[in-house]
């Protein structure tokens, strides 16, 4: 007589196992992406300048300048169109790293309004935002462009 073998987990166990790595994935991947602004602020970062009072660029006066930047005000453009505004601001990244930069705006624009398209990419109210990096003969600058939505 044949002997019959019963399944080591059942169905149910299995699918709840299933659900378990599911949702720790899930939570593994929430903190992927909010780490990095935790870390950031827990060392130090915030909106502000040294004064604790927030330093916007020039020509963009609602973006914040990221402590340790310096803006290169006469390499920026402003163009206002009926369409709307075409905004270029540049400023020197002093060394930090792109990422680091990437965190910074990451965090800090959603909390201007600024939806959140991926790392480098925003929108609010029918205008894009975009981060981008360069070089020039000044050094390494980080780039940002506001353009209306078309």
């Amino acid at each position: 007589m044949a002997k019959i073998r019963k399944p080591i987990m059942s169905h149910s166990t299995a699918s709840g196992l299933y659900g378990l790595r599911r949702g720790l994935f899930f939570v593994a991947v929430l903190i992927s992406l909010i780490a990095p602004g935790i870390l950031y602020a827990q060392s130090g970062g915030d909106l502000g300048g040294l004064d604790g009072e927030a330093t916007f660029f020039s020509s963009l006066e609602d973006i914040p300048l990221m402590p340790g930047l310096s803006e290169l005000p006469a390499q920026g453009m402003v163009f206002d169109k009926p369409e709307g505004r075409i905004v270029e601001a540049l400023a020197l990244t002093g060394g930090i790293p792109h990422q680091d930069i990437l965190v910074y705006y990451g965090g800090t624009l959603p909390q201007l309004g600024w939806g959140r398209v991926n790392d480098s990419r925003f929108f609010r109210e029918g205008e894009v935002l975009e981060i981008s990096f360069s070089r020039l003969a000044e050094g390494d600058v980080v780039r940002i462009m506001v353009r209306p939505v078309l």
